[in-house]
């Protein structure tokens, strides 16, 4: 599912993947807990934030300030690992590279 525009046709400065490329997502720097969040976990009904998760690049766009981001989607299990949601966000480019589609080989972006 790509990102929604305003208008009909995304800016020039969109590159779409078609298909989407396989990445890994720093996502333990990209959600860390807060200085000042205190409130205990639930490591059986809480989302597990990895490290590291696989997922797929549907695109980049250029941020107006400076920068590059990357629409990524990919699945946040539970804790006990019964339950997924999917989500689709932009994430700094820094914290997403590719995943080689060879077993057993890393790729960076």
């Amino acid at each position: 599912m790509a990102a929604e525009h305003d208008t009909a046709a995304p800016p020039r400065s969109v590159r779409t993947f078609d298909p989407p490329w396989p990445v890994w997502i720093q996502l333990r720097q990209l959600l860390p807990i807060g200085p000042t969040d205190d409130t205990p976990g639930d490591a059986e009904q809480g989302l597990r934030i990895d490290t590291e998760v696989p997922g797929l690049a549907r695109e980049t766009i250029p941020r107006a300030d400076a920068g590059m981001l990357v629409l990524v989607t990919y699945p946040l299990w539970t804790g006990d690992g019964q339950h997924q949601t999917t989500v689709t966000h932009y994430v700094p480019l820094h914290l997403v590279r590719r995943r080689s589609t060879r077993r057993g080989e890393r790729e960076n972006t």
